[in-house]
């Protein structure tokens, strides 16, 4: 019964070490500049841009199915937005440095604002892409 406690406790562990990895991670990517060379060239238009938010998810991830609506909603209030499927295009995401889905980037140019990993709330997102 002790290795099981024992066994669940390490993988809880594990599981809140990853967590606090992923968000140390997105608050390192915040301030970054990404090079457009290494976006598709029809990709590169959004990127020129004032203001974007580039979201990333995967078809498979649940986290992604409950962030999809709250893009949807940002895409219809005229917000300058760009979903990416990672499946489809896992370049696009390691220039970016997206380890989980949900991730959410919010660009000035060529330059990373701010940086979110799981889910977001709307008020927040809007509250973000406003104040870059």
């Amino acid at each position: 019964m002790i290795y099981v406690i024992l066994l669940i406790f390490g993988f809880l562990t594990l599981f809140i070490a990853f967590q606090f990895y992923l968000i140390m991670k997105s608050k390192r990517m915040s301030g970054q500049t990404i090079d457009l060379m290494n976006i598709h060239p029809e990709l590169r238009e959004h990127f020129k841009k004032d203001k974007l938010l580039v979201y990333f998810y995967s078809p498979s991830c649940n986290a992604c199915r409950y962030q999809a609506p709250v893009i949807e909603n940002l895409k219809r209030q005229n917000f300058n937005t760009l979903s990416i499927d990672i499946s489809r295009d896992l370049k696009l995401a390691r220039v970016f440095g997206v380890m989980g889905t949900p991730s959410i980037a919010l660009m000035k140019g060529n330059y990373i604002k701010e940086f979110f990993v799981g889910y977001q709330d709307e008020e927040r997102l809007i509250k973000a892409y406003q104040s870059i």
